[in-house]
């Protein structure tokens, strides 16, 4: 993991996948990125900013998430056209071999995946909160590659210590991942649900290399940097993954 400071705001990235090709931010605090939140004036002064930090003057793609497994090909599919980018509604991923397109998706505990064939020049970005790993979104993503020599880059999320559940939720995980040893603990009245491992499972059902796994394990609840719902409440702020393919 590695940081950048510009005009004195901090954006997030992986070094590898950025030198291969796919350039790539992760946001923090205090920008704001719910296009359904935020208000027009701040949206437009962030996206100057991050596109300032990133070189490009490259469309924007974003959606209207709705914790689906529903990936789309923006270069296939009909899309709004904004004063932001282009939009599409109930999705929670974009998929595109295309340089010079911005994709974005949003999060505060959830889990943002960047997922890069640096050959082929292919990228996935999405989003995954508990309902999408249930319904296998981060799957349909490594399906639509060709190859698994692939990488794939998970960013701050809720991690173990502080993803804590309900058994209502926690037998859903039980039931769905029996056979990951020990995703689920109960601390008390309480369950805890590694979400890394669910992770490495897709990655090792489709036989995607070990040192192309990348994990930013910063805790969106415990690290004053990063906006969360659970830490923030009815205030809280969503954070960007933003990536684009270069040549």
């Amino acid at each position: 993991m590695e940081t950048l400071q510009y005009k004195n705001q901090l954006f997030i990235y992986h070094k590898q996948l950025y030198n291969l090709g796919c350039h790539h931010f992760f946001t923090t605090k205090p920008l704001g990125f719910g296009f359904f939140r935020e208000s027009e004036e701040d949206l437009i002064k962030n996206m100057t900013l991050i596109r300032e930090a990133m070189n490009t003057q490259a469309p924007v793609f974003y959606m209207h998430q709705q914790h689906t497994n529903k990936i789309i090909d923006i270069n296939k599919s009909e899309l709004i056209p904004t004063k932001h980018g282009y939009l599409k509604e109930n999705v929670d991923g974009l998929y595109t071999n295309k340089t010079n397109q911005l994709l974005l998706s949003t999060y505060a505990d959830c889990t943002p995946f960047l997922i890069f064939d640096p050959i082929n020049k292919v990228q996935v970005n999405c989003h995954s909160g508990w309902r999408g790993y249930l319904s296998e979104i981060l799957l349909n993503a490594l399906n639509m590659f060709e190859t698994n020599d692939i990488h794939v880059l998970s960013g701050p999320h809720l991690l173990f210590e502080d993803f804590e559940v309900d058994y209502d939720v926690a037998k859903l995980f039980i039931k769905k991942f029996s056979q990951i040893k020990n995703l689920v603990i109960q601390q008390g009245s309480k369950y805890h649900i590694d979400l890394n491992k669910i992770t490495h499972y897709f990655c090792d059902f489709k036989k995607i290399p070990f040192e192309n796994r990348h994990f930013i394990n910063l805790s969106t609840l415990q690290d004053h940097r990063l906006h969360s719902f659970r830490k923030d409440k009815q205030e809280f702020k969503q954070m960007a993954l933003i990536s684009t393919l270069v040549d």
